[in-house]
């Protein structure tokens, strides 16, 4: 099942067409604009300082490739160039972060999500609800991070990580 939902997911993206230059046009074919929302994160909760993060470039495109008997979300494709300022707030340091991975995203009926990715994605774990260090990071390669109301992990695969608190500390 995992190989399937990764082959999906890059065909998905090859499906797009979508590069670091991707133009601003809508792919079609059910492909619908999928925005990041700036956040901002208190000083704790994911770097011990405030931070926040925000798109610089955000063409990212996700499309349902899957309903459940009540018609909400179960499958869906993501992909397309995302590019985040991730800023300390306290000190006025930022970074950009490339987070312009593919996923596919299985959506479960009690909330959890299980994201199965191939490339970077922006990813924050907090203290005592994941079984990853702390902080905001990029997670890059191949791996499947399941993510509950309280509780994310990493589950399988191999990625390189670039820490974020720590390049803005």
């Amino acid at each position: 099942m995992k190989r399937l939902l990764l082959v999906i997911a890059l065909a998905a993206a090859s499906q797009l067409g979508l590069t670091a230059t991707a133009s601003a046009a809508p792919p079609g074919g059910g492909w619908e604009p999928a925005p990041s929302a700036p956040v901002d994160y208190p000083a704790g909760v994911r770097c011990a300082f405030a931070s926040h993060a925000e798109p610089v470039v955000d063409k990212v495109y996700g499309k349902v490739l899957k309903t459940h008997p009540d018609g909400s979300v179960a499958l869906e494709a993501y992909a397309g160039p995302l590019v985040e300022r991730f800023a300390n707030v306290e000190n006025g340091k930022s970074t950009l972060a490339d987070a312009s991975g593919f996923a596919v995203v299985e959506y479960h009926t009690d909330g959890v999500q299980v994201w199965h990715v191939a490339g970077p994605v922006m990813v924050g774990f907090q203290p005592g609800h994941a079984n990853h260090a702390p902080g905001v990071f990029i997670l890059d390669g191949l791996y499947t991070l399941k993510i509950a109301p309280t509780y994310r992990t990493v589950e399988s695969g191999h990625w390189v990580e670039r820490d974020l608190c720590a390049a803005v500390s």
